[in-house]
């Protein structure tokens, strides 16, 4: 029994160390750490953790809500996008949309990361 629990705690102890993958030789070494690798898509797109990021950390990040213009446009280009994707439109037709979107915001790096990201 006790040889049982000395392999349970050692196996809860290894279990953490596999929940965000290890960088592989093309990724920087810091993209071992979750909060330099999904700091923002470029980090995790460069760590190649996309998918991990989107799954393990954005979906159950909580933020405050704001009222702002910027986010109201971006509230509403999301909508936009989902609309879209339920409709007939093509993938160039979706792209010209959300980078027509994008050009609405009113803070300058904002706008040209958003025009980025609609081209990738």
């Amino acid at each position: 029994m006790k040889l049982l629990l000395c392999a349970l705690c050692a196996l809860l102890g290894v279990l953490p160390a596999f929940a965000f993958p290890t960088p592989g030789p093309d990724v920087p070494p810091q993209c071992i750490d979750p909060t330099f690798a999904c700091q923002d898509l470029e980090s995790a797109k460069l760590c190649k953790v996309v998918k991990t990021c989107i799954h393990d950390i954005w979906a159950t990040m909580t933020v405050p809500d704001s009222n702002d213009e910027v986010c109201d446009i971006c509230k509403e280009m999301v909508k936009e996008a989902r609309d879209q994707l339920l409709s007939n439109m093509t993938q160039e037709e979706i792209k010209e949309v959300f980078e027509g979107s994008c050009k609405l915001l009113p803070i300058k790096i904002l706008a040209e990361g958003c025009i980025k990201a609609s081209l990738e």
